[in-house]
């Protein structure tokens, strides 16, 4: 198993996710999601 951290933003409206690994190496640029239960779910689902 693999360690991801996940860095998270949390505004109003929407949220921003980073993801990097355990030698600080982005994995993946920064993502946009609503800030909603729909936006929950596909953050859950991109990290799953």
């Amino acid at each position: 198993m693999k360690t991801l951290f996940v860095g998270i933003d949390v505004s109003m409206k929407d949220f921003k996710a980073q993801f990097m690994d355990n030698l600080g190496e982005i994995v993946s640029k920064r993502q946009k999601f609503s800030n909603d239960n729909p936006g929950l779910e596909a953050l859950i689902n991109l990290v799953l």
